[in-house]
């Protein structure tokens, strides 16, 4: 007992102890904080900093910092340097605008043309694109327009006033009409006047313009002059505007004032000649104020080829000589077409006359004008058809039996048939008409009216193999159902 309780009692004397301190002193249960409590030399350095802050932002108020010097100096320089360039662009556009007014500009255009020029009125603006449009202009009392519109880009303007000239990319001219004397003159004066010293026009376009003294023109249609290499004159385009497919005729001055074309067109229906639409057209010629030549021409389609050439010419009245060649034309295409039908359309009727036919005609026309020539001229010449057959009628049996039916119901299958054709403003009269079908012969006279009726007679011979007198039939119907039988 007695030990245990010494020994517990020792223990619980230890526990109560303290570790040493580092100096020796007795250890205490209090703790040394680091809490920083300012003294009197900390607020005056506080106060100090304040007053060389609050000296600082005052003298900020009287004082320029670098980088706003540096910023003001650039910019400066900057307004300096762009106000220079403009005073120099001024300088250099000033003559050009001072060149523009219209009667310095129609000077400049006399002077190019050989002829006056005047201007009414003339308008100018920079922005948002630079252009210029001329009013009332008259070039020579020869042509005139309401009004001509010249565009260009600030690039135009600016190589422009590199060279001391305006550069426009396209005058557009409005809407006229234009007799075949102004036409030619037109392609004398228009590239001059595109060219005119100071002012240089990369294309002049007439944006519609009509021929109604020129009947081979009929439509509208848009005329352009460009300006070649080095100011090299181009020809004039025509291009039409409206009616059946697309046209293009290049215009260009030729001898003794003469003015030379090439034409070329797709999908068109030709103001002259039958009123197909010829897949292609291709002429070429030349003409004056009181004649028109066409050296030659070509015109295909799904019908035939034709060629040929026509020369017009007129002193007191027009005169017409013309002359056209075909070979290889498909007469059922021929039916088709006179009847108003598809060449695809199978629930046509079957056409009355099948072949190949070869046509040359000659011919010509007078009137008081071209169009009136046109329209009176006569072609005439001789037609051959190869593998001719005559559908809806047998004549050889039509002869045996009298001719007493309009139409048998057969074909006539001819080894040759001929004929003399005159054409004439829609009609077409078929004189000596000659075929032959095996010992039959057959001999007649036919002429269709515009209105593709049928007026003639045929008279049909059986040859010797039948003691049989030759019979006429009479011809009558429309192209298209032609009937059959006796007087």
């Amino acid at each position: 007992m007695n030990r245990s309780d010494k020994s517990a009692h020792s223990h619980s004397d230890k526990s109560k102890r303290r570790p040493p301190t580092w100096d020796g002193s007795p250890a205490t249960d209090f703790a040394i904080t680091t809490i920083n409590v300012p003294d009197r030399l900390d607020m005056q350095e506080v106060r100090a900093r304040e007053e060389d802050d609050e000296d600082a932002r005052r003298a900020s108020r009287f004082s320029i910092d670098r980088y706003t010097v540096n910023t003001f100096v650039r910019r400066t320089l900057l307004i300096g340097v762009v106000g220079g360039l403009g005073w120099l662009a001024w300088t250099a556009i000033d003559p050009l605008i001072d060149g523009l007014g219209k009667d310095a500009i129609a000077a400049r255009l006399s002077t190019a043309a050989g002829v006056p020029v005047t201007i009414a009125a003339r308008e100018f603006a920079l922005w948002p694109q630079p252009r210029m449009v001329l009013k009332g202009v008259d070039v020579g009392g020869q042509l005139k327009a309401d009004e001509v519109a010249l565009q260009m880009n600030w690039q135009e303007v600016l190589a422009g006033a590199k060279v001391g000239r305006w550069v426009f990319g396209e005058a557009v001219v409005s809407p006229l009409q234009i007799t075949a004397k102004q036409a030619a003159s037109l392609v004398t004066v228009g590239p001059r006047l595109a060219n005119a010293a100071g002012v240089t026009v990369s294309k002049l376009r007439f944006s519609s313009v009509e021929f109604p003294e020129f009947s081979l023109l009929p439509h509208r249609y848009e005329v352009g002059l460009r300006r070649g290499p080095g100011g090299a004159q181009l020809p004039v385009e025509v291009t039409q505007a409206s009616g059946d497919g697309s046209m293009k005729l290049l215009a260009a001055p030729g001898e003794d004032g003469a003015v030379t074309f090439e034409l070329e067109a797709e999908n068109w229906r030709a103001p002259i000649g039958p009123g197909v639409i010829w897949a292609n057209v291709s002429a070429v010629g030349w003409v004056l104020p009181n004649a028109v030549v066409v050296d030659s021409y070509t015109a295909s389609s799904n019908i035939a080829v034709a060629q040929g050439a026509l020369v017009a010419a007129a002193d007191v009245n027009w005169s017409i000589a013309a002359t056209a060649r075909s070979v290889g034309v498909d007469l059922e295409s021929v039916m088709r077409h006179v009847a108003g039908t598809r060449p695809d359309d199978a629930a046509a009727p079957k056409s009355p006359l099948l072949g190949t036919a070869s046509v040359s005609l000659i011919g010509g026309g007078h009137g008081p004008s071209l169009a009136d020539a046109l329209f009176v001229a006569r072609l005439a010449g001789p037609v051959s058809v190869r593998w001719a057959t005559l559908n809806g009628i047998n004549l050889g049996l039509a002869a045996t039996q009298g001719g007493a039916a309009e139409s048998s119901g057969g074909i006539t299958r001819f080894t040759e048939l001929n004929a003399l054709a005159d054409v004439s403003n829609g009609s077409v009269l078929l004189t000596d008409i000659a075929g032959r079908a095996g010992a039959m012969a057959a001999r007649g006279r036919v002429e269709m009216s515009p209105d593709l009726k049928l007026d003639g007679a045929v008279r049909v011979d059986l040859g010797t193999d039948r003691v049989q007198a030759p019979i006429t039939l009479r011809v009558g119907g429309t192209a298209v159902a032609p009937r059959f039988g006796r007087p």
